[in-house]
């Protein structure tokens, strides 16, 4: 375990990037930023808690992070880069904090293990692909006033059952739904 000093308010850009026997961090409670790539492929990392004054969560953070299963957001956080969490596919129980406003492209992508989703009402944006290839997840729940699915949005959550397409939506893109072949319920406004 790495206990990181409580005087650091930042960790840079790709500081843990490729540390595959990291398997526990404990952050400080006053940091403030995580770089781009800072626990890229830290594949035995298996749980880790935020700090409530980490706002952003950058592109490629939690990138394959395969054995990672918990993620403790924090209630204040505003965005989740791309690919942030692509291919941790132990990670499950993922409680996304109401503050959140953007979802990067990718973001959970082939997250194997998450199986149900809650997007508050706060985020305005989700990217392309966030959800493709979970394929455990069962039951989503879309509380965001989003006025567009994006393409290949849950391409290949090939476990999802029942989809209620919020009445804000306007546009459905490409292959948001392709692939699911478990899907047998679809609510249209």
């Amino acid at each position: 375990e790495i206990v990181i000093p409580e005087s650091v308010k930042a960790i840079g850009n790709s500081t843990f990037s490729g540390c595959s026997s990291l398997i526990r961090i404990k952050l400080p409670l006053k940091l403030e930023s995580i770089g781009t790539n800072a626990f890229f492929k830290c594949s035995s990392l298996t749980e880790i808690a935020l700090p409530q004054k980490v706002k952003i969560i950058e592109d490629y953070t939690f990138f394959e992070c395969k054995s990672l299963q918990k993620v403790i957001l924090p209630y204040q956080l505003n965005s989740i880069g791309n690919f942030a969490f692509w291919s941790c596919v132990n990670l499950k129980n993922l409680l996304i904090p109401s503050s959140l406003a953007s979802i990067g492209i990718y973001s959970f992508s082939s997250c194997e293990s998450i199986d149900k989703i809650i997007i508050p009402f706060s985020v305005k944006k989700i990217g392309n692909s966030v959800f493709e290839q979970c394929t455990l997840l069962s039951e989503i729940v879309i509380n965001s006033p989003i006025s567009t699915i994006s393409e290949s949005l849950f391409s290949g959550c090939s476990n999802l059952r029942k989809i209620k397409i919020p009445s804000s939506v306007k546009k459905i893109e490409d292959a948001a739904y392709w692939n699911c072949t478990s899907l047998n319920y679809i609510e249209i406004p």
